[in-house]
């Protein structure tokens, strides 16, 4: 029984498949969407929310679960977001691979 290889398209469909993720995996840019890791959990958000007072505010993790991805930046909307949200917020900081934004409630 003679076996016959696959097509050159195939062969080259699979070879694009996996190049063109290790190329952007070994970028500086990381992550990158076009990599292994574009859904990694690379990077975290961080939120603090403080009163008048200058006191920690519990968040309840129901206003933002399953919202807050790592992946997308949540510097310009969650801050935002959290003043609306939280009962007595006076002053949010959300800080986001390196990044952080302040405001005022």
């Amino acid at each position: 029984m003679r076996t016959s290889s696959p097509p050159r398209w195939v062969v080259l469909a699979i070879a694009v498949q996996v190049l063109v993720p290790l190329v952007a995996l070994f970028s500086p840019d990381l992550p990158n969407r076009g990599g292994f890791q574009m859904y990694s959990a690379l990077g975290t958000v961080r939120m603090t929310v403080l009163d008048d007072d200058g006191h920690r505010l519990r968040v309840d993790p129901d206003l933002f679960a399953g919202i807050v991805r790592p992946e997308l930046s949540w510097l310009d909307a969650l801050p935002d977001y959290l003043c609306k949200h939280v009962p007595d917020a006076a002053t949010v900081e959300v800080s986001q691979n390196g990044d952080t934004r302040r405001a005022t409630c």
